[in-house]
């Protein structure tokens, strides 16, 4: 099974563009190539079989591209000794640095979690909405005695929802380690679940009342995974998640303020019907 640190693989553009052996290559070669590289980064030694015909497979060029272009690309790669497989150097050496660091953040996580009490807790303080007159602060005690050992799952997380900063990444990591244990989800489905949120908030965003402005406050803030709970401007005397179709100053179109009606929790719809055309 491929571990979640080879869901992703260094490339230097530069070093890339820059080899006289790439640039020798046919355009299917070099997409070939690419393919290979992959496909080795995701096994337990980063390597490819020396069999011709799986190669061709691989590669995604066929036997017929292969048959002319594959003895170049194997120019790249040298047989592993003592077995039917090659390697590439450059690719190996990129792949034990990404394993080494990998491994060592597993230990270091486990370590850390070894060493906490069971009933320690951290506090994560919201630091106010981007509206600057509003001065709100959340204080959301985190219970932190559920380890996210593969930190990678962190990263995934994080980086697609646009949080980059190491202290960032680790308070993300206790939230979804809470999460877990909450939901009772699996990692990949809690991940799933949790970008999908931001993504829900994002478009709902021109008709909140006031926004967080990143994604690592909308997570700290407690009501991540509430929508009704989410600061909706009032409209026609009520409070709602979605400006009135036609009203001053909606941002959004009638079928975009359905949309996202519809992705608000069947609570939420009970009560607050929509008033508008579908």
């Amino acid at each position: 099974m491929v571990a979640k640190w080879q869901q992703w693989m260094p490339f230097r553009i530069d070093a890339f563009k820059s080899s006289p052996a790439v640039q020798a290559m046919h355009s299917s070669a070099r997409s070939g190539y690419l393919y290979l590289l992959a496909c080795a980064w995701q096994t337990e030694d980063c390597t490819i079989p020396d069999d011709p015909m799986l190669l061709a497979e691989m590669s995604g060029m066929g036997d017929e591209l292969w048959a002319i272009h594959g003895p170049r690309i194997l120019r790249k790669f040298h047989s592993v000794e003592g077995t039917d497989r090659l390697r590439n150097d450059v690719c190996h050496q990129e792949w034990l640095d990404a394993k080494g660091v990998f491994d060592k953040r597993r230990a270091s996580a486990e370590r850390t979690n070894s060493g906490r009490s069971p009933h320690q807790t951290a506090t994560v303080t919201e630091r106010g909405p981007s509206r600057s007159a509003d001065t709100r602060t959340t204080v959301v005690p985190v219970p932190v005695d559920v380890p996210v050992a593969d930190t990678v799952d962190t990263r995934i997380l994080s980086e697609s929802v646009g949080i980059f900063g190491m202290r960032e990444q680790a308070d993300i990591n206790r939230l979804l380690a809470v999460y877990l244990k909450e939901s009772k989800r699996t990692v990949d489905e809690a991940i799933k679940h949790m970008i999908g949120r931001w993504q829900q908030y994002q478009k709902a965003m021109p008709v909140l009342d006031w926004t967080y402005g990143s994604a690592y406050k909308f997570f700290n803030s407690g009501n991540w995974d509430n929508p009704e709970n989410w600061p909706a401007k009032a409209n026609g005397g009520r409070s709602a998640s979605l400006p009135n179709p036609g009203a001053t100053g909606t941002t959004v179109s009638d079928d975009e303020a359905y949309l996202m009606w519809e992705s608000m929790s069947e609570g939420y719809k009970a009560a607050n019907p929509w008033k508008g055309e579908k």
